[in-house]
């Protein structure tokens, strides 16, 4: 959290100099959208192709997907157990959603229909 008050610090302190400036503050308009809508990471794990294009159909602007076989990171924590595989992930900022196993699960979890 040190990092992200630091970083919404700066952002409020620039983005008087922005208005009417967008182009030449592209990256502090990325990391204030970022900022405002936060994260979404989703992991993938197994071979489970179908859940992988179906993240791929919806616009997700600063998503992060991981899938196929467990990575050393933290996206992959408690997720490449036994018993894990073949299911989706999906979590916003310190939220996460129950895994889903279907198409249909996912895409509810993605955009609430």
């Amino acid at each position: 959290t040190h990092y992200a008050d630091a970083g919404r610090r700066i952002i409020a302190a620039v983005t008087p100099l922005a208005a009417g400036r967008g182009l030449g503050f592209a990256h502090l308009l990325a990391a204030a959208e970022d900022a405002a809508l936060g994260t979404t990471e989703v992991v993938i794990t197994g071979d489970r192709s179908d859940l992988v294009a179906e993240m791929r159909r919806h616009w997700q602007p600063g998503a992060v997907l991981a899938w196929g076989e467990a990575g050393d990171n933290a996206l992959w924590d408690g997720r490449a157990e036994s018993g894990a595989d073949g299911r989706a992930y999906v979590c916003r900022g310190s939220v996460c959603s129950a895994p889903a196993s279907t198409r249909d699960e996912l895409r509810h979890q993605l955009v609430g229909r």
